[in-house]
């Protein structure tokens, strides 16, 4: 059987019914409550979001908000029936993509250590571990400028001004 051709788009308004239901695929959530909660991560100031989709029907999605040199990725997020089909690493490259031009030095996120195929994504496409707790690991990929990870306390430095 042939599979559907994977396309990589910027999220629209329309799509929030399907993001919330590849959500609640993976976590017992309160539908509205999470809704409410994306499309307020949506509304901050340079948030991105793209979702991939396949056959008509959104796979997945990620979803990120910008400073001035770092972007937080705030989920990452793959139906479990679409995994294993590049989808996780093209929604990766479409927000490198998107955040690059805007000279971002760094994009962070947070992985639960345990999951091992996550891990093992996030290590191919160049993203480091810097800190780590109990159940999450703190995840970057670095791009460039004077950007520094301060691994006590988590948090990015810069001695540079933004790239324009």
């Amino acid at each position: 059987m042939k599979r559907a051709r994977l396309t990589v788009r910027p999220y629209r308004p329309r799509d929030c019914k399907m993001v919330v239901e590849i959500q609640a695929e993976r976590t017992v959530c309160c539908r509205e409550f999470f809704c409410n909660t994306f499309r307020g991560v949506l509304r901050l100031p340079g948030a991105k979001c793209h979702v991939a989709e396949a056959g008509g029907k959104i796979q997945g999605y990620i979803v990120a908000g910008s400073g001035v040199i770092m972007t937080e990725v705030h989920d990452l997020v793959v139906l479990r029936t679409a995994r294993w089909r590049e989808i996780a690493s093209a929604l990766l490259k479409a927000l490198e993509g998107d955040v690059l031009p805007r000279g971002m030095e760094c994009i962070n996120l947070r992985v639960m250590s345990g999951d091992k195929d996550a891990l093992a994504l996030l290590r191919r496409h160049g993203y480091q571990a810097y800190a780590g707790v109990t159940d999450d690991m703190q995840m970057h990929k670095h791009f460039g400028g004077t950007a520094k990870i301060d691994p006590t306390s988590s948090q990015l430095t810069s001695s540079s001004t933004p790239r324009s």
